[in-house]
């Protein structure tokens, strides 16, 4: 569950988002035409999602492996 929580909605959620903030500001700096400005940061968001998926899984089975997970095997092999 805290898997499921971390990789399929904190991270990527933050990482879209942190997408979308940075293509907006890139549009509004260059000044493109209104639909572009409207649209450009969508795309983007949506397109990174096939290229953050694995990078982020394989960062929180590494973050869990060496934290939580490490935690409950270390107590189920004191007991």
């Amino acid at each position: 569950m805290l898997w499921q929580c971390l990789a399929s909605v904190m991270i990527p959620g933050a990482t879209i988002n942190g997408i979308v903030r940075l293509s907006t500001v890139i549009v509004t700096k260059i000044r493109v035409s209104s639909k572009i400005s409207k649209w450009f940061p969508t795309f983007c968001g949506l397109g990174s999602i096939p290229l953050i998926i694995h990078p982020i899984d394989q960062a929180v089975d590494f973050i869990l492996d060496n934290t939580t997970r490490r935690w409950m095997f270390n107590n189920e092999k004191d007991r």
